[in-house]
């Protein structure tokens, strides 16, 4: 990492638990969002906002468990939520084109701000196991 003092997106990078967790909470505030809060003011169907809800959950509670118990062979688990996250966001384009007729300019602001936060934290997973593989020649290392 260049420069003296490491941007906070660097140390996500370096490392790769801190990364779990943030993405892990980030599940967890999506899916609160998209099941309580969006349900009275976005204009998304329910159904699209439950759906899209229970994938966050699920994202959610994946990454805080590889927060919890992963310690070895991380960059798979890593990879597999980046993937996963960038599918999100297609999803989440996909529905907001189907029901942009009907969303709220609030509504159609918040997803494109998910989509753009959620698109630059999968960017950043990739870019934390590349910096590994990278720091340790391909070779897996642990995680505290």
């Amino acid at each position: 990492m260049a420069g003296n003092k490491p941007t906070y997106l660097q140390s996500l990078i370096s490392n790769p638990k801190k990364l779990f967790l943030v993405d892990g909470i980030g599940g967890l505030f999506s899916a609160f969002m998209l099941y309580v809060i969006l349900k009275d003011f976005s204009g998304m169907p329910p159904r699209a906002l439950n759906q899209l809800a229970a994938i966050a959950l699920f994202c959610g509670i994946y990454s805080l468990s590889c927060y919890a118990f992963v310690k070895s062979q991380w960059k798979n688990f890593m990879t597999f939520i980046a993937v996963f996250n960038g599918c999100y966001c297609v999803l989440t384009l996909i529905i907001v084109v189907i029901h942009f007729t009907v969303l709220e300019p609030l509504g159609t602001i918040y997803f494109i701000g998910e989509i753009a936060i959620i698109a630059k934290l999968a960017i950043t997973e990739f870019q934390a196991v590349r910096y590994h593989n990278n720091k340790n020649s391909g070779a897996e290392s642990d995680i505290a």
